[in-house]
């Protein structure tokens, strides 16, 4: 049975925060602040608005009982292709020091002015 999870703000616009099917946890993440549909203003540089979207998403997991080390598969989105490198060393700090998950990296379009979304895939 898959089981949705509801976060305040986002079912507004027919969105899950996230799903879980018993086996894996899909969990997404933005530093977007979704009231005002902006970037948070403290996601001023691509480091830390690709070191919040990775808080975002640890705070996702520990609501779970679960944590960084159970991510098999991060989606990593860029809009530009020259923040690939910053977003690497945010998810190279993140895991350091391994072990690694699997990491896709797109450039993409994302919501309003944000230049990263991360999707994790994790092991429940």
């Amino acid at each position: 049975m898959v089981e949705f999870i509801v976060r305040p703000g986002v079912n507004k616009y027919g969105l899950s925060a996230g799903a879980s099917t018993g086996k894996f946890l899909f969990l997404g993440s933005m530093a977007l602040d979704v009231e005002k549909l902006k970037r948070l203003p403290e996601a001023d540089t691509l480091e830390n608005e690709a070191r919040i979207c990775l808080d975002i998403v640890e705070t996702r997991l520990n609501a779970r009982g679960l944590g960084k080390r159970d991510i098999v598969k991060v989606t990593a989105y860029a809009t530009d292709v020259s923040y690939m490198d910053a977003m690497y060393r945010g998810l190279e700090a993140y895991f350091a020091p391994g072990p690694f998950p699997a990491i896709c990296p797109i450039v993409a379009t994302v919501a309003a002015d944000c230049r990263f979304e991360f999707e994790i895939i994790a092991a429940e």
